[in-house]
């Protein structure tokens, strides 16, 4: 084969590799300057070859870093508003849990979707209220936000998670389930729980929450006296496996103010039920307690009296 042929043949060959290489490069200096907001490097690199999914990653890193100008720039060639970057968010997304409002502004002038993401629990308005963004959040309930939306990681439970009580107020007032389940079973009360939020637990009971077993779990685990207490009067039970769950958790984190308080409501709900059965045996025909049984809430009081003192709390963290 001639020389002149075989040349020819190696930049056949060659040149979608170059070209190729070519597009990578430039598709990359478009991110780092669109990262960057280097709007003139941005300009520069939108005459060149890059294509609509260069540009939507671009969209996504300029929002997520406050860049208006590139923003606008990159929605001005046609970049899709509602596209996924790198990190699988949305440019909404990233703008609010960056609060960036004037950015989030224009991506819903542009026809952002403002519940986008909800299929993954990456919402725009979990983002904002996970970061305690109260006038993003406000901003985007306005523009028709679902405050119930996204699988397994609504807005009310990534507040409540934080602790972000004026949050957490907006978003209940805007519908919030307070019931809603998360990942692994996860409430906005058992989230509240088990980050020793106290101020937050108690907007949640307030509201109506539920008072399950892994709440005082989670609270135990954290060491939330407070929060422990909180729950204890709300009803949270001692009696049976959750109440044993609690009192496990405590002490194996060391937290033995904690399990001391929890040993004690255990002995007290125990002997409410053993007084209210003794109680029910006693019952007249017309409704009133017979004389024998109105003496039992006083055997309440000797049962704390004359109560044997538990073992060492150290002494669980064997079990």
């Amino acid at each position: 084969m001639a020389w002149s042929t075989r040349f020819f043949l190696v930049m056949v060959l060659a040149c979608p590799l170059v070209v190729g290489a070519e597009d990578i490069a430039a598709a990359e200096n478009l991110y780092q300057a669109a990262l960057e907001g280097n709007i003139t490097r941005v300009d520069a690199l939108l005459t060149a070859h890059v294509t609509v999914h260069d540009r939507n990653v671009a969209l996504v890193a300029a929002a997520g870093a406050g860049h208006l100008d590139v923003v606008n720039a990159l929605l001005a060639t046609h970049a899709e508003v509602n596209a996924h970057g790198r990190s699988g968010v949305t440019a909404l997304s990233g703008a609010a849990g960056a609060n960036y409002l004037d950015v989030v502004k224009v991506l819903l002038a542009a026809k952002a979707d403002v519940n986008a993401g909800a299929e993954v629990g990456n919402t725009a308005l979990a983002a904002a209220a996970a970061e305690n963004h109260l006038d993003m959040v406000q901003l985007l309930l306005a523009a028709g936000a679902d405050v119930n939306a996204g699988a397994g990681a609504t807005a009310l439970l990534a507040a409540a998670r934080g602790g972000h009580l004026d949050v957490v107020r907006v978003l209940l007032a805007a519908g919030a389930k307070i019931h809603g389940v998360g990942r692994n079973g996860m409430t906005a009360l058992v989230a509240a729980a088990g980050g020793d939020h106290i101020d937050v637990v108690r907007e949640l009971l307030a509201a109506g929450a539920e008072v399950s077993g892994a709440a005082l779990s989670a609270a135990a685990t954290a060491g939330g006296l407070d929060v422990v207490q909180a729950l204890l009067a709300a009803g949270a039970s001692m009696v049976g496996q959750s109440g044993q769950a609690a009192l496990l958790a405590a002490t194996k984190s060391n937290h033995y103010d904690v399990a001391q308080v929890l040993q004690r409501a255990a002995v007290e709900q125990t002997a409410w039920q053993l007084i209210d059965g003794l109680a029910s045996r006693f019952v007249e025909p017309d409704g009133v307690l017979s004389k024998p049984a109105q003496c039992l809430p006083s055997c309440w009081w000797l049962v704390r009296v004359v109560m044997i003192p538990p073992p060492p709390l150290a002494a669980l963290a064997q079990y």
